[in-house]
């Protein structure tokens, strides 16, 4: 159900009624300067001149508070629009005819040296295996097939000390080797470092 809305009287129609009874006010003032000063015209006319000056004041003010009233009243709240993003820096802005892509980062460049080193601190500082499993239990099968033509099977565990004496017999190996190359001035580790190595432990620790 819809109610029918107030209909306010419009702003011409309201103008014209204020200046009607400002009309009518002149004239009565006029009509009692005329009764109140019939010999002196002029003292009349001073009167009514600074009557006319104080209405048209008054009328004034009325009009502009009416006005403000209205625009008051007509004035509907605005949407706040939502806060834009701060403008990139002119620095790194870069003008370009053709879509914006993301620019490559570039790649770190280390010392000569400085990679190894951090290679070596990594590795010593985990206990993970560094060989794969998978590779590593199908070399132990392939292996057993050559001592034995029965299909041996192997627990997970068992595969796991078996990689973790490999890897530990392997690092005591390269490290000896690499006491033969720095022995020999070198820093490259060369087949001739492991087999010498090899040779100086003896026949037991082979």
């Amino acid at each position: 159900m819809t109610f029918p809305r107030e209909r306010r009287p419009k702003r011409g129609s309201d103008v014209t009624h204020k200046a009607r009874r400002l009309l009518v006010s002149w004239q009565r003032l006029l009509r009692n300067a005329l009764f109140e000063f019939p010999h002196g015209r002029r003292r009349a006319g001073v009167v009514l001149l600074v009557a006319l000056q104080e209405q048209q004041q008054q009328f004034a003010w009325d009009m502009r508070r009416d006005t403000s009233a209205h625009r008051r009243k007509l004035s509907t709240p605005r949407r706040r629009s939502p806060p834009r993003p701060p403008p990139a820096s002119k620095s790194r802005t870069r003008r370009s005819s053709g879509p914006s892509e993301p620019s490559p980062r570039k790649k770190r460049r280390f010392r000569p040296g400085m990679r190894a080193l951090m290679e070596i601190r990594k590795y010593q500082k985990s206990t993970d295996l560094l060989l794969r499993k998978g590779p590593f239990s199908r070399l132990v099968r392939e292996v057993c097939q050559m001592f034995s033509k029965d299909a041996l099977k192997w627990q997970a565990y068992a595969l796991m000390a078996l990689q973790e004496a490999a890897e530990a017999f392997l690092v005591r190996l390269f490290a000896d080797a690499n006491l033969c190359a720095i022995h020999a001035k070198r820093v490259t580790l060369f087949p001739r470092d492991i087999q010498l190595a090899r040779r100086i432990r003896g026949v037991e620790n082979i």
